[in-house]
Protein backbone atom coordinates (compact mmCIF):
# COMPACT_ATOMS: atom_id res chain seq x y z
CA UNK A 1 0.00 0.00 0.00
CA UNK A 2 1.46 3.00 -1.01
CA UNK A 3 0.05 6.99 -0.06
CA UNK A 4 1.07 10.24 -1.19
CA UNK A 5 0.67 13.69 0.03
CA UNK A 6 2.59 16.68 0.52
CA UNK A 7 0.76 17.71 3.40
CA UNK A 8 1.70 17.03 6.76
CA UNK A 9 -0.44 16.27 9.64
CA UNK A 10 -2.31 12.79 10.85
CA UNK A 11 -3.47 10.52 8.16
CA UNK A 12 -6.10 7.66 8.69
CA UNK A 13 -5.01 4.25 7.23
CA UNK A 14 -7.22 1.13 7.28
CA UNK A 15 -5.96 -2.21 7.55
CA UNK A 16 -6.78 -5.70 7.31
CA UNK A 17 -5.64 -9.07 8.10
CA UNK A 18 -6.07 -11.33 5.59
CA UNK A 19 -5.44 -15.14 5.53
CA UNK A 20 -2.87 -16.78 3.41
CA UNK A 21 -5.54 -17.85 0.61
CA UNK A 22 -6.78 -13.92 0.90
CA UNK A 23 -9.85 -14.16 3.03
CA UNK A 24 -10.20 -11.28 5.83
CA UNK A 25 -9.48 -12.16 9.25
CA UNK A 26 -10.84 -10.12 11.98
CA UNK A 27 -12.10 -6.30 11.92
CA UNK A 28 -10.75 -3.83 9.78
CA UNK A 29 -8.32 -1.12 12.06
CA UNK A 30 -7.90 3.00 11.51
CA UNK A 31 -4.39 3.49 12.36
CA UNK A 32 -3.22 7.25 12.07
CA UNK A 33 0.04 7.85 10.96
CA UNK A 34 1.76 11.24 11.80
CA UNK A 35 3.19 12.56 8.40
CA UNK A 36 5.81 15.53 9.05
CA UNK A 37 6.52 15.95 5.23
CA UNK A 38 10.25 16.30 5.09
CA UNK A 39 10.15 13.36 2.33
CA UNK A 40 10.28 16.23 -0.27
CA UNK A 41 12.67 18.14 1.23
CA UNK A 42 14.58 15.28 1.53
CA UNK A 43 14.26 13.34 -1.77
CA UNK A 44 15.80 17.03 -3.31
CA UNK A 45 18.47 17.17 -1.09
CA UNK A 46 19.69 13.99 -1.40
CA UNK A 47 19.54 14.45 -5.74
CA UNK A 48 21.11 17.92 -5.43
CA UNK A 49 23.80 16.19 -3.45
CA UNK A 50 24.05 13.49 -6.59
CA UNK A 51 24.40 16.27 -9.08
CA UNK A 52 26.83 17.92 -7.59
CA UNK A 53 28.83 14.75 -6.73
CA UNK A 54 28.44 13.93 -10.23
CA UNK A 55 29.59 17.19 -11.67
CA UNK A 56 32.68 17.00 -9.25
CA UNK A 57 33.75 13.13 -10.49
CA UNK A 58 33.59 14.80 -14.50
CA UNK A 59 35.58 17.50 -13.71
CA UNK A 60 38.21 15.55 -11.47
CA UNK A 61 38.22 13.32 -14.52
CA UNK A 62 38.86 16.07 -17.07
CA UNK A 63 41.39 17.42 -15.03
CA UNK A 64 43.18 14.03 -14.81
CA UNK A 65 43.06 13.31 -18.58
CA UNK A 66 43.97 16.60 -19.37
CA UNK A 67 47.47 16.02 -16.67
CA UNK A 68 47.99 12.74 -18.23
CA UNK A 69 47.96 13.82 -22.20
CA UNK A 70 50.33 16.64 -21.20
CA UNK A 71 52.48 14.69 -19.41
CA UNK A 72 52.55 12.37 -22.47
CA UNK A 73 52.97 14.91 -25.49
CA UNK A 74 55.14 18.00 -22.94
CA UNK A 75 54.92 21.53 -25.55
CA UNK A 76 57.82 22.59 -27.36
CA UNK A 77 59.64 24.94 -25.95
CA UNK A 78 60.41 27.75 -28.42
CA UNK A 79 62.06 30.09 -26.08
CA UNK A 80 65.08 27.89 -25.47
CA UNK A 81 68.73 27.05 -27.83
CA UNK A 82 68.73 24.00 -28.61
CA UNK A 83 71.77 22.02 -26.54
CA UNK A 84 75.08 21.99 -28.46
CA UNK A 85 74.07 24.60 -30.93
CA UNK A 86 75.88 27.36 -31.10
CA UNK A 87 74.59 31.02 -31.09
CA UNK A 88 76.36 33.60 -33.31
CA UNK A 89 75.56 36.97 -33.45
CA UNK A 90 75.88 39.12 -36.72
Amino acid sequence: MERRGAAPGPIPVSVRLTTAEGDPFGQVAVLTVQSSAYANAARILVRGSLVALALAVGVHGLRRARRRRRAQHPPADQGSVQQGAEVTHG
